[in-house]
């Protein structure tokens, strides 16, 4: 009922605010070894007594360290799994998955880990085709910089971050200047290929657009990076490159 509902998660949030993780863990576990043998299901679904907030008040966090990580990525873990036994309320969300996504880079550092995460997120909305379960832009950032971080190759990481940046527009999501941010600095640190049919002037001067587009104010890391992009400007394009340096110091002065 919804007087349980509501006291199982009072008492986790009670437990969340005395910072007694492990408890409130404990709790839920009793909580469910109580209840689950007592709901019915119906061609193997059913709605848990738990609800899914009680989950997230241990798993939403406002920071997320190795030693704590392993916690919340095996709440995860039994969270995802009443989902799959059929408690259809207990689907983990955007938020969960946002909790998870962070505990992983605390704990691994396998990138391959975080793109599985991310498109696990992205399944979610397009599966359901709501709103409210599209990704945020802060799990991208979490991969982007884990890219920007982790990766040694510059060329690896060009690829990776415009490969993610052109995901992102798929699923329309709206970026942040720190997201375009991201992408420029992995473009301008990319040696350039010589089968490239792009400068790298031209491809920063593709993303920096996007602000406009998306009606975003550069912030000094995009001048900063802009100003960088410049100096990469081939012969045809040093003319409209000298403009953009002196657009760019206009607004630097003005701010």
């Amino acid at each position: 009922s919804d007087n349980v509902s509501t006291f199982l998660t009072n008492v986790v949030k009670m437990l969340k605010s005395r910072k007694l993780y492990s408890s409130g863990e404990a709790f839920l576990v009793q909580a469910e070894n109580a209840l689950f043998p007592l709901v019915s299901k119906e061609d193997g679904k059913a709605v848990s007594p738990i609800p899914l907030d009680a989950y997230k008040l241990l798993l939403v966090r406002n920071w997320y360290r190795p030693e704590t990580a392993e916690n919340i990525i095996r709440l995860f873990h039994r969270l995802e799994s009443h989902y799959q036994e059929g408690y259809t309320n207990l689907r983990p969300d955007q938020d969960v998955y946002l909790a998870y996504l962070k505990a992983t880079v605390a704990m691994s550092t396998d990138l391959a880990d975080l793109e599985r995460i991310l498109e696990e997120m992205i399944k979610l909305y397009e599966e359901t085709k709501d709103a409210t379960k599209r990704p945020s832009v802060e799990a991208f950032h979490v991969v982007l910089l884990h890219i920007k971080n982790k990766l040694i190759d510059p060329g690896l990481v060009k690829k990776k971050s415009l490969d993610l940046w052109k995901r992102l527009l798929r699923v329309g999501i709206i970026p942040e200047t720190k997201t375009i941010n991201f992408v420029i600095q992995s473009v301008i640190k990319a040696n350039h290929s010589k089968r490239s049919t792009k400068s790298k002037y031209s491809q920063v001067m593709e993303l920096y657009k996007y602000l406009d587009e998306f009606h975003l104010e550069p912030d000094s890391h995009t001048y900063h990076f802009v100003l960088s992009a410049c100096r990469t400007a081939q012969k045809d394009e040093q003319e409209e490159a000298l403009a953009v340096c002196l657009r760019v110091f206009g607004a630097i002065r003005k701010q």
